[in-house]
């Protein structure tokens, strides 16, 4: 489409007329191929290639493919056909796809006298195997040395290896933080399961300064949400259970009270009803001698089971008269020696923390039955990464650096995409990591990437870049770098921080079978010959 415009200016406004001309833009001569948009390697599909000779004359078109060894085509490469003038017509060209990755096809279609067309695409190829992932994590010294291995039978073109560095322990939390954001559902453990890590991030977030308007949108949403599914799922003996008619549980009106006074201490509203009547609820539950009876999800542990409510008690604010038989109970259990595992001592230390009574005994206990950085599982319910984060937050909060930062070296080797094992593990790990941001030593260090001796990247980071260092180091691709095998990957850090690092490999891998069958065939023309095959 032309467009032609005439016009004057008449007491200051524009007077004038517009004349279309309507003129032929499309090509004469033209191709179109086609392809789904979803392939996988060993595909067979037909591949169509629409010709268009918009001329007034007629041709003999030949349409090629070419696409190096990644496609086979099946057939003659070279097709023609005889196309009239004003005609579109199509040819089909049977093809294999052999390999994976991103791939380039090109298509020619000429008469060999005066016109030509040609289209290059380019495609994303899946492989066809077995996927293989390998992870490490965890935070550098001065210099991490990470081999990347790639399986013999890895198939060319579907490896990708993946560097992510984050200054400082928060890198722990931020690398795949939004993953932890979710909106709150289902059973009262489900929507605590959500409602706690939303809380954790927004406490993590408004401490570094990182709550954005969209973060800081969604997690106001998510927590107000999820503070209101729980009012309502509160049992008329104001305990909860698993669900808004079932019986109450101690342990899950532990876990819920625990959540909400959280969500206070960051700024939430909570009615101080609920709250109230949940204490209420739980002290009502307790034994005459100040304890709790374990239940299965405490192995029975009747210390462990009280340890953990007394925390939440004391976290909820409730008075020191409500908390006096339970205070004098595991005072008696700690003289006599009757804890033996890190669970137990962890909620027992963080209670007396927050009641600001000495908790150099419980300090000194965990410290003692720390084995290679971290404390086996006990009595907790996610295991060993649940109770290593509940003993590291004592810690932390005791400013035991040294032993926090082996712990937090063993936690950042077993975390996975954003989080831990359970959310229980999360939840555990992500307040530690919240109490050790804050006595987190200034960062002021040059950091680099080799692979091999390739200089890949190099930065110095400070507190004032240290976005930019997340920028500049988020999903580090360094399969250019790697060779056919693999490589060794290098980072090193000279100066004062912590650096977490992240290294994820996928491949896929896949074997072509063979089979040698050690007999003579005697087989006749025309007739089947069959033998059995036994892998």
């Amino acid at each position: 489409m032309q467009m032609e415009n005439l016009g004057h200016i008449h007491n200051g406004n524009c007077i004038g007329v517009t004349n279309f001309i309507e003129i032929n833009s499309a090509k004469e001569f033209y191709i179109e191929p086609s392809l789904p948009d979803v392939l996988t390697q060993d595909d067979e599909v037909n591949m169509k290639v629409r010709i268009y000779n918009l001329r007034e004359k007629s041709a003999n078109v030949t349409v090629g493919v070419y696409a190096d060894d990644w496609l086979l085509v099946r057939g003659p490469e070279l097709k023609t056909i005889p196309m009239t003038a004003w005609s579109v017509d199509e040819v089909t060209f049977e093809v294999i796809i052999k390999k994976c990755g991103e791939r380039n096809m090109t298509i020619i279609a000429s008469d060999f006298v005066d016109v030509r067309d040609a289209v290059k695409k380019t495609y994303k190829i899946r492989p066809n195997g077995a996927l293989k992932t390998s992870h490490e994590s965890g935070i550098v010294d001065e210099n991490e040395f990470l081999d990347v291995s790639y399986y013999n039978e890895h198939i060319e073109g579907s490896e990708k290896t993946v560097l992510r560095l984050a200054a400082g322990f928060e890198g722990l939390l931020l690398e795949g933080a939004s993953s932890l954001m979710g909106y709150p559902y289902g059973c009262t453990e489900q929507t605590m399961s959500k409602l706690l890590p939303d809380i954790l991030l927004w406490e993590y977030y408004s401490m570094l300064g990182k709550l954005d308007y969209y973060t800081r949108k969604t997690l106001i949403e998510y927590i107000t949400s999820g503070i209101g599914r729980l009012y309502s799922m509160q049992h008329g003996d104001n305990g909860w259970g698993w669900w808004s008619a079932d019986t109450s549980d101690v342990w899950m009106t532990a876990y819920v009270l625990f959540g909400l006074a959280k969500a206070r201490e960051v700024g939430f509203f909570i009615d101080s009803n609920v709250i109230q009547s949940a204490q209420s609820y739980l002290i009502s539950q307790r034994s005459s001698d100040g304890s709790w009876q374990g239940t299965n999800w405490f192995n029975n542990d009747r210390i462990a089971l009280t340890s953990f409510v007394y925390y939440a008690l004391v976290q909820s604010n409730a008075s020191i008269s409500s908390l006096a038989p339970t205070t004098a109970y595991l005072a008696s259990k700690w003289s006599s020696g009757s804890f033996k595992e890190p669970y137990s001592v962890a909620f027992y230390g963080l209670a007396k923390e927050r009641l600001h009574e000495p908790i150099t005994q419980q300090v000194n206990w965990l410290i003692s039955h720390m084995s290679a950085g971290h404390w086996a599982q006990g009595a907790s319910l996610g295991g060993a990464d649940e109770t290593t984060g509940w003993a590291t937050l004592l810690l932390a909060k005791a400013g035991k650096k040294t032993e926090v930062r082996g712990a937090l070296e063993w936690l950042a080797k077993g975390r996975r995409y954003g989080g831990w094992g359970t959310t229980s593990d999360t939840i555990a790990c992500m307040l530690a990591i919240n109490e050790v941001v804050k006595i987190a030593e200034p960062i002021d260090m040059l950091v680099s990437v080799f692979v091999g001796n390739i200089k890949i990247k190099e930065m110095l980071v400070t507190k004032e870049n240290i976005n930019e260092f997340k920028s500049a180091f988020d999903a580090l691709d360094l399969t250019p770098y790697l060779g056919e095998n693999g490589g060794l990957v290098s980072i090193r850090k000279l100066g004062k921080g912590d650096l977490f690092f992240e290294l994820t490999t996928i491949q896929y891998l896949r074997t072509d079978v063979s089979c040698i069958y050690p007999q003579n065939v005697n087989a006749v023309a025309g007739v089947p010959y069959e033998f059995q095959i036994v892998a």
